[in-house]
């Protein structure tokens, strides 16, 4: 994506835009769901908010430059005050990948009702396409079943222990080996969730960039 400021700036910034806007929502979802499940660790530390500031990932925002999705700074649980402890976890862990499922949906629906006034050259339409899709991206990376992915928080409800305590160790090391493969390597291991964004357009039968 970094080829892109060179190639159009403002396409650039719009992709800047709607990247803060996906993990600040992203984000947020997390600190929301903890605080409801009993933990106010989050919203104390100032990550139950929409300011991006409070939820930007150094390396997370790198990847998102690199290879066009990432992650934001994970929010903080304490597993101590919660009033489920595997049940909560689950639901916090989802809440992320949810809201961004949700606001893809919304960009979506808006994208449909503009494009029968405005052009599919109009600023606002390439933006909402842009934010449908990172949208899309961030959720289906984030679901990936390997630490420190709320993908990870999935599996290990329905893993015992032994297991969920292998994965946890092990699995960190294949997450930092296909984020390398991706990004020195002539592809992406992660090119099947472009697939998936096609499908969704075609869904709502919308052009993609």
């Amino acid at each position: 994506m970094l080829n892109l400021l060179k190639v159009s700036p403002q396409l650039f910034f719009l992709y800047i835009i709607a990247i803060l806007i996906a993990l600040s929502v992203h984000e947020f979802a997390h600190a929301l769901a903890a605080a409801w499940r009993g933990d106010d660790t989050a919203r104390l530390m100032g990550r139950l908010t929409l300011n991006p500031v409070a939820h930007v990932d150094g390396l997370g925002a790198l990847s998102f430059l690199l290879l066009g999705f990432g992650w934001g700074k994970p929010v903080p649980v304490n597993g101590a005050v919660l009033k489920n402890q595997r049940k909560d976890f689950l639901l916090i862990a989802l809440a992320g990948p949810f809201s961004n499922l949700i606001l893809a949906i919304i960009s979506a629906l808006l994208l449909k009702g503009l494009l029968l006034f405005l052009p599919f050259e109009n600023l606002l339409i390439i933006f909402l396409t842009i934010l449908a899709t990172l949208n899309l991206l961030l959720m289906m990376f984030n679901l990936l079943p390997l630490p420190p992915l709320d993908g990870f928080n999935l599996l290990a409800y329905f893993l015992p222990n032994k297991y969920r305590f292998l994965v946890a160790r092990y699995g960190y090391w294949l997450f930092v080996v296909l984020l390398v493969l991706s990004i020195a390597g002539d592809f992406s291991v992660f090119s099947w969730m472009y697939t998936i964004v096609e499908w969704f357009f075609r869904l709502f039968n919308l052009p993609l960039i």
